[in-house]
This record gives structure tokens, C-alpha cells and sequence, in this order.
């Protein structure tokens, strides 16, 4: 009797396991089968992250573009090169003499700048507010006895090199607020914002207010409309360094306020300039102008502000998916590995340093650090052989981990908490136009281990309709495996 009991429980379950991953493997049929994904680009592998056997693999050796899941690539380099307590330094200098009587420098200040990513940006504003960083600075220039200054603001951002824009971002992205590119000297999250005003009614043009900050020696020429969509429906197309930009597209009718945020030309002066009137309000003058210049011998250094712990700025940049961070870590590689800070150079570092950790670089192209680039290229393997990597050898698996958003947070914000409840999901996503990738960990109820790449290119579906099939894909493996 025993043993029969022992033979039905044992027939139940293996029908409920075979059901499970029938269950799976049909969300997975269905997806590719669907006809708005015909002609589409789909690769899929799935892992058991300690033993590393294979659950589930379609194409995984294609190269596919990646989008941000290259932010994966970036960072755990980042962490794996430079350890979680790397801090970014940004100094202040000045050259010539301070007169003690007068108050008087007769000389010029300096801001050196050493690739921070965060200075002043709106995700660590418990870091550089209360006070804000400017007036700090201004603080420190005040300890000297300086009262006026006679000369210049010299901004040194040559830590990085000036081509600080990869050759391959698109046209469309360039004077978007995403697409701010990495300077020596960045502030503010590199951006601005465009102050609009739209009629009532729509079909309107629409009029730019003003810029904050203000933007010396930038021309907008305005082609926005107002819209009965409440969307943000505007692009902005401008060089990166300034001159003449153009803003097209939609707002809501009906706002006096409609703010868009655009890439900050020349941040380094932006941040020069911003000082220079900080020193102006507390009665300080300075009489020159604030223009690029490098430090020069005999120049007095004067104090050094550091930035977060990288691991909090990988964390901030996997969580919010930040383009800039990431472009800022493939410099500031390069110029500690090399001694200067550029993007070809960065690019070479992390693609070496993974293929001398024994990770295959076979389809493996990298045109930036962020994924921004349609040039990119990575094939599922290479994406898992690094997860693997980050959860069972390095020594900052933790840090790591950390910095993947769960359910319900960042850009997984979409993916519902209480299919995936806790830590049992750990991700990045991915997604441009015609690109849809998620890559990361995932715990089953069965408390396995699993590592998975799904990444999908040139589908026709809509991105709201493939979100919710990937999650239910993701959910039937965690309850079926």
C-alpha cells in the first residue's frame, strides 16, 4: 500500500513538473510564433547560475543590439577594475599671489576637473546640497582671504579628451537630455531645461520662455506646437557644443510652464560661470572672464571634492538606466589604465579586461558604454558569462547585485511585485526602438539559481505588449522550475 501511495504521489508530481515546463516552454513558442514578431531577431539563454547548466537556449551564440543591458558590461568592469570605494576627485587651484592686505589674487582660479559623473545632479542631492557644491567652493576661496579676484576661472577638463561623443549615437539623441555626453569637468547631470508656453487651443505655435540655466551663445529656433495629447511630444537637434539647436514636435495646450530637458553644452564653463556669479552675490568680483584653460606650474591647489563611492554611482546608473555614468566609467578606465580618458580607449580596456577573465568575445562589439548606439553588438552568451562571473567569482558580487534593480523599481517598474516577490527577481533592461532586452538573475520557487538573457530586435509588437509576455515568461519559469 505504501509503495502505491509512493507511486501515485510520485506520478503527480512528475505530471505537474512535465505541466511546468510545458507551461514555459509555450510562452516561449508563442512569443516567437506571434505574427508581429516574423522576421524579428530573438535570443534567449537561460542558466542554472551555480552548476551553469543550460534550461533553455535559442540563439545564443547570434549578436544582437543590446541597448542599455551593455550598462551590465560597463559597470561590472567598472567595479571589477577600479573597486566600489573609487571615488572620482575634483579640484581648486589658483597661480599668482593673494595679496594680505587688499584681498586681492593676482592670479587666476582654476577648477580641475577628474571625470565626476555626479557633481551637482539631481540623484545625489544629499551629497552636493545643504550646501550646495558652489557654495562650498565659494566658502573655501573665502578661507584664503581672497576678496576679488584679479584674473580668470580657468575651467581643466582635459582628464578626458574633447571627442567626447561617440561616433555612432544618431542625430535624434545628441541634444536630448539621454544623450548628454561625458566631459572632464560634467555638472548637473549635464543638463538643461527649456521653458515653454502653449496657447489654448492646438495646432498653436508654441514660445520658449527661457532656458535654466541660461545658455550664452545658444540660438533655439522654436518649431513646437501646442497638442491635445498631454504627452511630451518635442526633439531637440543641436550640436553638442553649442551654437544653433532646433526644437520640434508637440506639447499639451494650455501650460504658461512646460519643461524639457536637453544636453548641457560645455558643462565645464556652465559650472565656471555658476560660480563666478556665486562669487559675485557674496561680493567677491572676479574681474576676467570664465574660458577653458589647463593648470599651470607653480598653480596652488586648495582643496579636492570627491564624489559618491562608485558602487552608488553604478547603482544610480543601473537603476535609472543613466547614459551619462556609463560613458563617464569608459573614460575615466581609460585614463587610469592609459592616462587619458577616451571613449575608443575605454572601450578597449573593458572588452580586454573580459576577454582575460575568460569571457567569449566573439560578437562582441562595443560602440559606447550606456547601449545608446545602434551599433552595438553582444550575443547572449557573452551577457550570461559575465552575470556568472559578477554572482560566483567576483569579490563585489554583492555590490554588483545591488546596483539591479527588483520588481516594481527603476526600470523594472512595469513588472509586477507580487509576481516577483523580494529579491527573487534582479534585472537590467534594455530598449530602444525596435529592441527589447532584460538581463539578470531570478530565483524560482524552488529556490533555484537562474541566470537569463532574453534579448529581441526588429519586432513589429508593440513594446507595452512584448513588456507584459516577457513578464509572463519570466514569471512561468520562476513557478515551473
Amino acid at each position: 500500500m505504501k509503495l502505491r501511495i509512493f507511486t501515485v504521489f510520485a506520478s503527480i508530481l512528475f505530471a505537474n513538473l512535465c505541466f511546468g515546463q510545458e507551461l514555459f516552454l509555450r510562452e516561449i513558442e508563442n512569443l516567437k510564433n506571434d505574427p508581429q514578431m516574423a522576421g524579428a531577431g530573438i535570443g534567449v539563454l537561460i542558466r542554472e547560475t551555480e552548476g551553469d547548466k543550460v534550461v533553455y537556449e535559442l540563439n545564443p551564440s547570434l549578436a544582437f543590439v543590446p541597448g542599455s543591458i551593455l550598462k551590465l558590461v560597463t559597470s561590472a568592469a567598472a567595479l571589477e577594475m577600479l573597486g566600489p570605494d573609487y571615488t572620482f576627485e575634483t579640484g581648486l587651484a589658483y597661480d599668482g599671489q593673494i595679496d594680505k592686505t587688499s584681498g586681492i589674487l593676482n592670479g587666476n582660479l582654476y577648477i580641475i576637473g577628474g571625470g565626476d559623473p555626479c557633481l551637482g545632479s539631481e540623484n545625489f542631492q544629499h551629497y552636493y546640497s545643504n550646501p550646495d557644491f558652489i557654495d562650498r567652493w565659494a566658502e573655501q576661496i573665502i578661507s584664503l582671504g581672497i576678496l576679488e579676484i584679479a584674473g580668470n576661472i580657468y575651467i581643466d577638463d582635459s582628464v578626458y579628451d574633447g571627442n567626447n561623443i561617440p561616433g555612432t549615437w544618431v542625430w535624434e539623441d545628441l541634444a536630448n537630455y539621454y544623450g548628454a555626453a561625458a566631459n572632464g569637468l560634467s555638472g548637473f547631470d549635464n543638463t538643461f531645461r527649456i521653458v515653454l508656453r502653449s496657447e489654448p487651443e492646438a495646432g498653436k505655435p508654441a514660445t520658449v520662455v527661457s532656458t535654466e540655466p541660461a545658455i550664452e551663445g545658444l540660438e533655439l529656433e522654436n518649431f513646437v506646437v501646442s497638442s491635445d495629447s498631454e504627452k511630451d511630444g518635442t526633439c531637440i537637434y543641436g550640436s553638442p557644443w553649442g551654437g544653433t539647436w532646433k526644437i520640434f514636435g508637440t506639447m499639451p495646450k494650455g501650460r504658461e510652464k512646460f519643461v524639457v530637458k536637453a544636453a548641457l553644452p560645455e558643462p565645464g564653463l556652465a559650472i565656471g560661470s555658476k560660480l563666478k556669479k556665486r562669487l559675485s552675490e557674496m561680493k567677491i568680483p572676479v574681474s576676467g572672464i570664465v574660458e577653458k584653460g589647463k593648470i599651470t606650474p607653480g598653480m596652488e591647489p586648495f582643496y579636492t571634492m570627491s564624489s559618491p563611492p562608485l558602487k552608488e554611482i553604478v547603482e544610480v546608473m543601473n537603476h535609472k538606466s543613466v547614459n551619462l555614468y556609463a560613458e563617464h566609467l569608459v573614460n575615466q578606465l581609460a585614463f587610469e589604465t592609459n592616462g587619458a580618458g577616451t571613449i575608443s580607449g575605454g572601450l578597449e580596456v573593458i572588452q580586454q579586461f573580459w576577454k582575460e577573465k575568460g569571457i567569449g568575445v566573439h560578437g562582441f562589439f562595443m560602440d559606447d558604454g550606456s547601449g545608446l548606439s545602434h551599433f552595438n553588438a553582444v550575443n547572449p552568451e557573452t551577457i550570461a558569462g559575465i552575470l556568472r562571473y559578477m554572482k560566483t567569482q567576483s569579490p563585489y558580487s554583492g555590490e554588483f547585485l545591488s546596483s539591479l534593480p527588483l520588481a516594481g523599481e527603476g526600470t523594472l517598474s512595469v513588472f509586477d511585485v507580487n509576481l516577483f516577490p523580494g529579491e527573487t527577481l534582479r534585472c537590467k533592461s534594455g530598449s530602444m526602438k525596435r529592441v527589447r532586452c532584460y538581463a539578470g538573475y531570478l530565483t524560482t520557487v524552488s529556490a533555484k539559481k537562474m541566470t537569463f538573457v532574453l534579448m529581441f530586435n526588429d519586432f513589429s509588437m508593440s513594446q507595452n505588449i512584448l513588456i507584459k509576455k516577457i513578464g509572463d515568461l519570466l514569471s512561468a519559469l520562476r513557478n515551473e522550475y
